[in-house]
């Protein structure tokens, strides 16, 4: 069903129970009633000027802007506050948090990463512009364990395994080809490019060209839900439960013709708007048949005791295989503690954090993440 929202969708996040959408040509808003009504977080962002990337990291969002850079709010949105970039830096068209930093994709300065939950920026694109008079752009991320991988404007796949020390670059065989999406499913990596769209069975060291006329224009966004693949196409939404390997159109009228800019899986929804086109979508996820169920959602995971002194158990169930990741991280999203990161069997899985010596009493959240689905519980440390 159609929402009322912004002219155009600049992109989607979500921070406890909120989802925010960017704006894009318009101003930045927020629901936390799956789409019902919606409220303004633009209060110190710039004109009319939406956000076209979004991240969280702990409490604090972050925008990613078409022509001013990026903003930082400590208060949900309420506020916000530039970020000192050093000079000019082009349109942030991504943003991602991945192992306590966060990367800002720009389109034509190259990779940007915090490790200060945003307060301050490096350029960070050591490997990519070495053979190059210039810094590349950068227009979607992907993450699988330490693994973290950025598309580019070349026909080119950036992958890092230290948090951006180093980038490798990778060909797709697609020279100036746009990659505007990326996934990762199990251990298959997606892009979706200008004119096509690739797969990599070996996490990014060598890609494929998926051999259907589905994928002529190539897709515009991808995210994954439980062993799904859920792809924005022009026009049109296309579905794929096998890693990539064949598809399927998923659209049925849900979008009006107006092409899928960004998705998201959120609260039972898929929510989905078109960065040119009016208006946001959702529909029921349950609507869809013969979508694979999510690995888990926040209901499912526990902690007890909380709060606690000396160790607390950590308790989920995954309806799904897939690779997890399990993490402690302070208010300021800083990781303070590596849990678990490997393959996970479906069925119920407990993990202890214990001692954590050295870290003052307070609130710290357990972040878990798997096949693509990001969660988070609050964890309290007395002493």
């Amino acid at each position: 069903m159609p929402l009322s929202g912004a002219d155009g969708t600049g992109c989607f996040d979500t921070l406890g129970n909120r989802l925010y959408e960017g704006g894009g040509d318009g101003p930045m808003q927020w629901t936390s009633d799956d789409g019902e009504t919606w409220h303004p977080a633009s209060n110190g962002l710039p004109g009319l000027d939406g956000a076209i990337s979004l991240a969280t990291i702990g409490n604090v969002l972050i925008a990613g802007m078409q022509y001013n850079g990026i903003f930082r709010s400590t208060d949900s949105g309420n506020s916000w506050d530039p970020c000192d970039l050093g000079g000019p830096t082009g349109a942030f068209y991504a943003m991602v948090e991945h192992d306590g930093y966060v990367f800002a994709g720009s389109n034509n300065s190259g990779i940007y990463r915090s490790s200060d939950s945003g307060r301050d920026w490096e350029l960070d694109s050591n490997g990519i512009a070495e053979t190059r008079s210039w810094y590349p752009g950068s227009y979607c991320f992907a993450a699988y364990d330490s693994l973290l991988f950025s598309g580019s404007p070349l026909g080119e796949v950036y992958r890092t395994s230290d948090d951006g020390n180093h980038w490798q670059v990778v060909s797709l065989h697609s020279p100036n080809d746009l990659v505007l999406a990326l996934a990762v499913i199990g251990k298959t990596v997606i892009a979706g490019t200008m004119y096509g769209a690739y797969h990599s069975t070996d996490l990014g060291l060598t890609w494929t060209k998926l051999d259907t006329a589905l994928f002529h224009n190539g897709p515009l966004s991808i995210v994954t839900h439980g062993s799904s693949l859920i792809a924005g196409i022009e026009r049109t939404v296309m579905r794929s439960d096998d890693s990539g390997t064949t598809w399927q159109p998923f659209d049925q009228g849900w979008l009006s013709g107006e092409d899928a800019s960004y998705l998201i899986a959120f609260d039972g929804y898929f929510f989905a708007g078109s960065y040119t086109g009016p208006g946001l979508w959702r529909r029921p996820i349950s609507d869809l048949a013969g979508v694979s169920n999510a690995p888990l959602s926040q209901q499912d995971i526990r902690s007890y005791p909380n709060p606690f002194s000396q160790s607390t158990t950590i308790t989920f169930t995954s309806e799904v295989q897939g690779y997890a990741n399990v993490r402690v991280v302070n208010q300021l999203g800083t990781e303070v503690a590596r849990i678990f990161s490997s393959e996970l069997s479906a069925g119920e899985h407990s993990f202890v954090w214990s001692n954590p010596t050295g870290l003052p009493a307070g609130m710290y959240e357990c972040v878990v993440r798997m096949n693509g689905q990001t969660h988070a519980i609050p964890l309290a440390l007395a002493r």
